[in-house]
């Protein structure tokens, strides 16, 4: 039979670890996810992405786009924040190939629009953004 503290301590537990695994459904309807997936911070194709994103902020919100970066340890979010507390939950839902450094747009409505294994240019990422039906609502109804 397990103690109190034992199942106080798996109840907060499965509590946080249900939380790390809401975070990106959150943004379902509000907001397409940029997940940058890499099994080491230091990879050299995940630098390479983060340089072809550098200064594009302004295009991102615009967009209403979100970047996860995730780690098999850790996840941040936005492009110039700080690493969350040490979570795989993120990382392990993800991963789907045996690449180390993976890129995945999921689209406001929930689903993967695009999932590579190499480097995504901001160029293609507009144009597949700005072609999807619900952009191309945005765009009309802002003018």
């Amino acid at each position: 039979m397990l103690s109190r503290k034992k199942v106080i301590f798996y109840m907060i537990l499965i509590s946080s670890m249900h939380s790390f695994g809401q975070e990106i459904g959150k943004n379902q309807w509000e907001n397409r996810v940029l997940i940058l997936l890499t099994k080491d911070a230091e990879n050299t194709e995940y630098g390479k992405q983060l340089t072809e994103f550098n200064g594009e902020l302004l295009n991102f919100n615009e967009r209403k786009l979100v970047v996860y970066h995730v780690t098999p340890a850790s996840y941040k979010v936005g492009l110039n924040t700080t690493t969350k507390p040490i979570s795989s939950i993120l990382y392990t839902k993800y991963k789907k190939t045996k690449s180390d450094f993976e890129v995945i747009l999921i689209g406001l409505d929930g689903g993967i629009k695009l999932r590579q294994d190499s480097i995504l240019t901001k160029q293609k990422l507009y144009t597949l953004i700005d072609s999807m039906p619900m952009r191309k609502n945005e765009l009309k109804n802002n003018g």
